[in-house]
């Protein structure tokens, strides 16, 4: 009788342990593995950050004019066009400094709330130093 009962508490024991042990297991996950291809992901990080922080920006228009609302849409195509390109292995240095420029219209001109100036000021020099490291960042 002992013994009819003890065989599949062992078994979903072993099952339980083996499925916790394989929830912990990370796999080929890459944001483990530190930075293997330095050109994407070190690349990508400042240009995702800052299209991220014009995405905000942008969802937070509500109160500007609708060429504010334009210009600030304006620089998040050139943003994702220059990554774009980027990415296919063309670093346009000239390309990435209209971007920057005009980022910096949109932060001078525009009637943004301080959060997302802030924030934006910080991009941009976060662009520069991506500049003028090459396309490479930190």
């Amino acid at each position: 009788m002992r013994t009819l009962w003890m065989k599949p508490t062992i078994a979903a024991l072993l099952c339980l342990l083996a499925t916790s042990a394989q929830a912990q297991y990370r796999g080929e996950d890459r944001r483990y593995d530190g930075y293997r291809d330095d050109r994407s992901r070190a690349g990508r990080e400042p240009l995702d950050r800052v299209r991220a922080d014009v995405d905000r920006a942008i969802r937070d228009t509500w109160y500007l004019s609708r060429d504010d609302g334009k210009r600030i849409d304006k620089v998040r195509r050139e943003i994702s066009d220059f990554q774009q390109k980027w990415e296919r292995g063309k670093f346009d240095r000239r390309e990435l400094g209209d971007v920057i420029n005009r980022l910096q219209k949109v932060v001078n001109r525009n009637r943004l709330d301080p959060r997302d100036r802030n924030m934006l000021m910080n991009d941009i020099a976060q662009l520069r130093e991506f500049r003028s490291r090459g396309g490479m960042y930190r």
